[in-house]
């Protein structure tokens, strides 16, 4: 039913609270006007449309109210001058913290382009926290929630640096008590800076790749970039790899991935491995652009390989990964779930899964069940996570 009510408001407070609290009736006026510093409230519940947005160069929170449970859902229209806008959520410069919202993504039928929640372009540092991101992709075209790139006027700047030989310092992306799911990788790195990326009682339910590394074509740069990846109390189910690295037939120039993992769970559809390199990279180095660190108390839920280094020959099993990263009491076999899970990725409704998919089986014998270092279930805690709004999103143009 149509009303005349004005939309729900979006109140910026100052950093220093100086001036007064001001409404605005869109996100996006509120980025534009806030100052350094300043928490953008979204006071209201349920599911508002906003455009693409773009924080530049100011330190921002954006946060959902005490008490109020709000959604963002971006939906790109295809045709007009414009084009269509792929970036939904573009960050540049200064830190960004959101804080108990819901963010949708609809990826259009139509569109062939890859899409993005986040494109973070050399950002300081991004935080999530109690949020949930949802991609709606039924045609299952290629997008991502997250893309490191560097921000395109900056290219000449930072290659002077390189030359130079200034360090940058890497962004620091963080992710806590958060779900994220959909048919998309999580991570799409289109670079070779250093980065880090941490996630701690999340839950992860995507038909692509958590971290999906590219890289960048170009000059080789002096001096190798390393993404770190920080995995705790983790619960993943993923229709790619954990990890993937794809260096193209052109060659690009990967950075280094140093994995340190444990309390976790990762679970696959389709049989595909837990890391897979491809790409027209030398053997050696591709095995010297991996690194798995404190391995301890991980479950793989029933993974055939660990790790594909660009052919049926060229795979590591379990006991050979265990041998190489002395994976301390982790363990490869069948995990028991409360909701049997499909056996293939195409029959998943990755965007509709919620937390009840990931709860463990309650009847699981004590010596089956899947135990984190401190005693408690491996895997996210369930009551630490946000809940999801009961909003349909269509799946329709």
């Amino acid at each position: 039913m149509a009303t005349n009510e004005p939309p729900p408001p979006v109140v910026v407070i100052s950093v220093d609270g100086a001036r007064q609290p001001r409404v605005y009736p869109t996100l996006n006026a509120a980025l534009v006007d806030a100052e350094d510093g300043s928490q953008i409230v979204l006071q209201y519940n349920g599911v508002r449309v906003e455009s693409p947005l773009r924080v530049g160069r100011k330190n921002i929170t954006i946060r959902g109210a005490e008490g109020f449970r709000p959604g963002i859902e971006f939906r790109p229209k295809t045709g007009g001058g414009d084009g269509v806008q792929l970036r939904m959520i573009t960050v540049t410069a200064g830190p960004l913290h959101v804080i108990n919202a819901e963010l949708r993504m609809v990826v259009p039928r139509s569109e062939d382009a890859t899409l993005v929640m986040f494109s973070l372009q050399r950002p300081e540092q991004v935080r999530l926290r109690d949020v949930v991101v949802t991609v709606a992709n039924p045609a299952r075209h290629q997008a991502s929630v997250i893309e490191l790139t560097p921000e395109p006027g900056a290219m000449r700047n930072m290659k002077k640096m390189m030359k130079e030989g200034m360090e940058v310092d890497p962004l620091e992306l963080t992710i806590d008590r958060s779900v994220i799911r959909g048919h998309a990788d999580l991570v799409h790195v289109r670079q070779t800076d250093s980065a880090e990326l941490s996630m701690s009682h999340c839950v992860v339910a995507l038909g692509g790749s958590l971290l999906h590394t590219v890289g960048a074509g170009g000059t080789a740069p002096k001096q190798r970039g390393v993404v770190e990846l920080n995995l705790v109390h983790v619960s993943a189910l993923l229709g790619e790899n954990l990890i993937r690295l794809n260096s193209g037939e052109e060659r690009r120039h990967l950075p280094v991935v140093r994995a340190h993992s444990r309390d976790s769970i990762y679970s696959h559809v389709g049989d595909r491995p837990l890391v897979a390199m491809s790409g027209n990279t030398d053997m050696e180095v591709f095995r010297g652009l991996l690194a798995w660190r404190n391995g301890q108390k991980n479950f793989f839920d029933d993974y055939s390989v660990f790790w594909w280094l660009g052919s049926d020959q060229d795979i590591v099993d379990f006991t050979r990964w265990k041998q190489q990263w002395n994976s301390a009491g982790s363990k490869n076999a069948v995990v028991a779930w409360q909701t049997p899970r499909q056996p293939e990725g195409d029959a998943i409704a990755w965007d509709r899964l919620g937390l009840s998919d990931f709860r463990l089986a309650d009847e699981t014998q004590p010596a089956d069940r899947p135990e984190a270092t401190d005693g408690t279930d491996a895997g996210a805690n369930l009551d630490l996570l946000p809940s999801m709004l009961r909003v349909a999103v269509p799946t329709k143009d």
